[in-house]
């Protein structure tokens, strides 16, 4: 992560940017309302510096309407740093924790990863709206992404409307395209 800090920066574009990474895909309804919780790091009400993604999708499971989003980086040292990014609204909830490491050679590949989760989860995100904007989301269920550098899991599924633990996810190195094919049966546009 850039040390070379002057001031925090004001916008979570900003705090990207000065990392050479594009901003995440936060929902438009949820953009305004993200507030810095640190110096790398923002947040819309409820979540704060320190929540991480096992809290963020308990926080999701448990209060199903409340919209929220997290985006920072968080960790230190040379290989525990992470890109953190984190979007809970009612139908969907996407947690990511993908390693920033800048060190070892390792910049590139962490660029092209997380970049490359970025476009995905923005799909999904975009796919997501298009069912539910059809009246085609069922009504019986939320769509779970979990994608964990740190708890090596990257994994998909729905979860059962009013449930408070998370059940069983599919565990697939192609969460995030199986994902788009579900929601692409359920009227979603294709991707393209």
């Amino acid at each position: 992560m850039n040390t070379e800090l002057d001031h925090p920066p004001a916008t979570c574009a900003a705090l990207f940017a000065r990392e050479g990474l594009p901003p995440p895909p936060v929902p438009a309804s949820l953009l305004a309302a993200l507030h810095p919780v640190s110096d790398a790091a923002f947040a819309t009400a409820g979540w704060s510096a320190t929540t991480d993604v096992s809290q963020g999708c308990a926080s999701w499971l448990a209060q199903p309407s409340q919209e929220r989003a997290w985006a920072g980086f968080s960790g230190h040292g040379v290989r525990s740093t992470a890109v953190r990014w984190m979007v809970a609204t009612p139908r969907c909830g996407l947690f990511v924790q993908r390693l920033w490491a800048q060190a070892h050679g390792e910049a590139a590949h962490s660029d092209v990863r997380v970049r490359g989760t970025f476009a995905l989860a923005a799909r999904v995100l975009a796919a997501a709206d298009a069912v539910h904007a059809a009246g085609r989301w069922p009504a019986d269920r939320r769509l779970a992404i979990l994608d964990d550098d740190f708890g090596d899991e990257l994994c998909w599924g729905w979860v059962p409307v009013g449930t408070t633990a998370l059940p069983a996810l599919t565990k697939s190195p192609g969460a995030y395209i199986e994902a788009l094919m579900a929601l692409e049966a359920l009227g979603a546009p294709a991707a393209g």
